[in-house]
């Protein structure tokens, strides 16, 4: 049997701790997402070019976050919603969209889907034509 229904927001996991990539997806794939997960942020940086990404759920590491930035502003730029998990202050971020939702780790699944919630909010709020 097929699944007729609305089409499933595509989304994509990132993270370098494979148990925490592999958590985020099944948590997403579990909220209604057609979700994926990768350690590896050139892989993720192919898929967010060749593919309509909806959400991109993506951890900067502190020692190395060159390639986790250009890969959240490449999603931020395609329109997709972007929650950035961390487990640094946010103040010691680089700068990121304005769109993006930072998430501190240790994070629950309510704060997750709440998070992305958000970032969805921010891109549809983005998208829509202003009014006077």
């Amino acid at each position: 049997m097929s699944n007729s229904g609305p089409e499933q927001d595509k989304a994509l996991a990132v993270d370098k701790s494979p148990l925490v990539a592999e958590t985020v997806s099944d948590l997403l794939n579990n909220a209604g997402f057609d979700a994926e997960h990768t350690t590896q942020y050139q892989q993720a940086q192919e898929s967010v070019a060749s593919q309509q990404l909806d959400v991109l759920v993506a951890d900067i590491p502190p020692n190395h976050p060159g390639p986790a930035i250009e890969l959240v502003r490449s999603a931020d730029q395609a329109d997709a919603a972007v929650v950035v998990t961390t487990s640094q202050p946010p103040a010691d971020l680089p700068e990121l969209p304005p769109d993006a939702v930072v998430l501190q780790k240790p994070f629950g699944k309510q704060e997750l889907l709440d998070a992305v919630d958000d970032a969805q909010q921010n891109v549809q709020q983005d998208t829509q034509p202003e009014r006077d």
